[in-house]
């Protein structure tokens, strides 16, 4: 099964490799996101994510360790982690670095001490980095640089390193070869926000000319991922389809082989 990380050079290498100011990484996983729900609602599968998951993290002043609330195993890897505010609607987010516990030290030398640090109590937000530890047990923690001044949320991204036994109401959970699919869907979702030619890196260009070649370039990827997205959308409707049948014998994978034509398989 693929990581997140292939998903997401999947999703940027479709897209044409548009430039990191207009498109963020927790713009990509929001959207991923989205699509992993998407298609497991059509599957009829229990609410459970296979791929990529988030959980909030509420912290205060009065320490600087917390625990990890996943389930034993699920927590396998950090993506990102990032502010978050639900009561401010145009909540402007900020990543924050992942560093490792023993190198944090050496990276946040003058912030590390809480007490070698001012910062304002007016922004509650002021975590320069988060720390993890403790992945080999079911205790997984980690240390907020510096420690907060006030309650606070942010939102952590990470990798699931365990896929769960199916419930007995289940229908079989997405297949390895969804993958270039989710890659597919999320990237036609995220192209009206991509710029690939940026005043930043053409300086001196006419700004109009640049967005011209942003439309172009646009259109280019928009015909090329409309046909992908409909050819993998047929393999997808015939296996859903078929998923409705009764089950006598055992589950040919999707993308398999009689989806391309080899034969069947005894």
């Amino acid at each position: 099964m693929a990581t997140v990380n292939e998903i997401l050079n999947k999703i940027l290498v479709y897209l044409g490799r548009p430039t990191e100011d207009s498109l963020g990484l927790s713009d990509i996983l929001v959207i991923l996101y989205g699509r992993i729900d998407y298609y497991r609602t059509l599957l009829g599968t229990s609410n459970r994510n296979w791929l990529v998951n988030r959980i909030i993290l509420t912290v205060d002043n009065s320490t600087d360790e917390y625990s990890i609330s996943a389930r034993a195993g699920d927590f396998a890897r950090p993506i990102l982690v990032e502010t978050h505010d639900e009561s401010l609607q145009n909540f402007e987010k900020r990543p924050i670095d992942i560093v490792g516990v023993q190198t944090s030290s050496l990276i946040y030398p003058h912030i590390v001490n809480p007490s070698n640090f001012s910062t304002s109590t007016y922004y509650k937000h002021n975590a320069r980095a988060f720390a993890f530890w403790g992945f080999e047990t079911s205790d997984i923690k980690c240390r907020v640089i510096p420690q907060p001044v006030q309650v606070a949320d942010y939102q952590i991204w990470y990798e699931p390193g365990k896929v769960f036994d199916p419930d007995i109401v289940d229908s079989p959970q997405l297949m390895p070869e969804f993958h270039d699919m989710l890659a597919v869907h999320s990237a036609w979702l995220l192209l009206p926000n991509c710029r690939w030619y940026s005043p930043k890196d053409y300086q001196g260009s006419n700004p109009l000319e640049l967005e011209q070649m942003n439309m172009q370039k646009r259109s280019q990827q928009t015909e090329y991922l409309a046909a992908e997205l409909a050819r993998l959308n047929a393999l997808f409707d015939s296996y859903r389809r078929s998923n409705k049948h009764e089950r006598a014998s055992k589950r040919q994978p999707f993308n398999s082989y009689r989806h391309r034509g080899l034969g069947r398989r005894y």
